[in-house]
């Protein structure tokens, strides 16, 4: 059996989101959570590493006069490939 370590979870986590914004070209948070089944503090906590890497992008919202909060789409920055 094997064992994964903490480290191993978050490096496979971090691999995992990455191959599928770029697979997919952009995706908000909600939806990373919801289709790999990871926590929204955990989503949150790796894409913040890879926007301060530069890696990923956050592009700026337009307002809208929807009720909630309004999905941000995060993409891989052209140059970070």
């Amino acid at each position: 059996m094997i064992v994964l370590k903490p480290e191993d979870t978050k490096i496979k986590n971090a691999t995992t989101l990455l191959h599928l914004l770029f697979k997919q070209g952009c995706l908000s948070r909600v939806e990373l959570s919801r289709t790999k089944g990871l926590t929204k503090i955990t989503i949150t906590f790796i894409i913040n590493k890879f926007i301060a890497l530069g890696i990923v992008e956050e592009p700026s919202t337009i307002s809208t006069d929807n009720v909630g909060k309004t999905p941000i789409n995060l993409h891989i920055r052209t140059y970070a490939v």
